[in-house]
């Protein structure tokens, strides 16, 4: 991102003034940002940075947002993006850095040393905590949680956007919108019929995730395949680990502790030491989807994040792609409040396309390698087989797995 001290940029608001002292009066901001995800809060801090006022309207509450549970693996780009925007020190403080992976097939396995590849590692550090940190370094007065986004007008002038608050409606005009708000938020039901076209793909599956009270297994990431399915070992610090399990579509209510013990020995660590058992303290389940949208702008709302795609997590692309797509747009807005210039707004839709679908192939080469999906033949399984030795014996394949899985192909 650019330096952003210029003496033409626009004034700060002053830290701790509301932005809405009348919650029922129309109010005025340059940039509203619907969603106080990672992506959201990117973006808000960014303008803050360059003195553009933007207020950020979250529908769920603080503690919520702050506590939900997403993803752990953070790509080098996006440590750098969150550094420069003065919220990487607790990362980079706090995170493990992992420089190779172990991918598994049945008894087979092979380390992938990405580190020694490319130059550079992946941070372990939980999504939470990076929204944690983004809303540490705001002005509270400036995010509007328990608000709701109602109604979102985008004109080739102006926009705004209608909120509820308690009950209580009112309207904030604005220069342009920033949609962060998810599949299901009200930046991507706005958009006309004629610009939703998009693109998905369902496998059928779900993943399986715990956090459990347990030392790792490993000190580097295990994606491992068996003829059972998909697991994957992460871990949360010394003493907690983040395991995952692909079970079939709607059953993981049905998975007792045990039944997930079992299984994770079984993909994990065939013929190996077993994991060590320990309290299961939180469970997740993910449905593995992909969805893209072909234009992710329309006159002057911009969608990013998950508004605009959904990744499946195989290969850990979503956060990523969120806080990409978020300085990819603030550098456009700067250049914006700057010195009207509008290319790079112009421009937006089809880079931010062109990175996420390259995250969308990753991420599908990734989800047929390590999945037994519904419908596979045997003919599926030796195709599995070649592609897993082809990453492990062939140096270009090798190259090309390392470029994409720490981020470095999408630049």
């Amino acid at each position: 991102m650019p330096s952003t001290r210029s003496s033409s940029a626009p004034k700060k608001q002053q830290s701790g003034t509301s932005p809405f002292p009348r919650l029922d009066a129309e109010r005025k901001t340059q940039v509203c940002i619907i969603g106080a995800g990672p992506a959201g809060l990117t973006v808000h801090q960014a303008m803050a940075q360059i003195g553009v006022t933007s207020v950020v309207i979250e529908a769920r509450s603080r503690q919520y947002v702050q506590n939900r549970v997403r993803a752990g693996l953070v790509e080098p780009g996006t440590v750098r993006i969150l550094d420069d925007l003065g919220v990487g020190q607790k990362l980079l403080r706090d995170a493990a850095c992992h420089k190779g992976l172990l991918l598994q097939l049945d008894d087979t396995s092979a380390r992938v040393p990405f580190g020694d590849i490319t130059g550079e590692p992946v941070y372990m550090y939980p999504q939470q905590h990076i929204v944690r940190d983004l809303i540490s370094a705001s002005d509270p007065q400036r995010i509007l949680f328990d608000t709701e986004a109602v109604n979102v007008e985008t004109g080739s002038l102006d926009a705004a956007v209608t909120v509820n608050h308690a009950g209580r409606h009112f309207r904030v005009k604005c220069d342009f919108i920033v949609g962060a708000d998810g599949a299901h938020g009200a930046s991507r039901r706005s958009l006309p019929d004629e610009r939703k076209k998009s693109y998905e793909r369902d496998y059928g599956i779900d993943w399986l995730g715990i956090l459990a009270e347990t030392a790792p297994l490993a000190d580097e990431l295990i994606y491992s395949c068996s003829a059972r399915g998909f697991a994957l070992h992460s871990m949360r610090g010394e003493s907690q680990s983040r395991l995952y399990l692909q079970v079939p579509r709607g059953s993981s209510p049905s998975w007792t502790d045990d039944r997930i013990w079992q299984e994770l020995d079984y993909r994990l660590s065939p013929g190996a030491a077993r994991i060590r058992r320990g309290d299961i303290t939180e469970r997740t389940a993910v449905k593995l989807k992909a969805f893209q949208l072909e234009n992710p702008q329309y006159r002057r709302l911009f969608l990013i994040g998950d508004a605009a795609h959904t990744v499946p997590p195989s290969a850990a692309k979503g956060l990523n792609l969120a806080v990409e797509d978020a300085a990819c747009l603030a550098q456009a807005l700067w250049a914006w409040y700057q010195d009207h210039e509008r290319g790079g707004l112009d421009r937006y839709a089809s880079k931010a396309a062109q990175r996420a679908w390259l995250a969308q192939m990753f991420s599908a080469e990734m989800t047929r390698l390590l999945h037994v999906l519904p419908g596979d033949t045997q003919f599926d399984t030796k195709t599995r087989t070649a592609r897993w030795q082809r990453i492990v014996d062939n140096p270009i394949a090798l190259r090309d797995f390392a470029d994409h899985y720490v981020g470095i192909a999408r630049r």
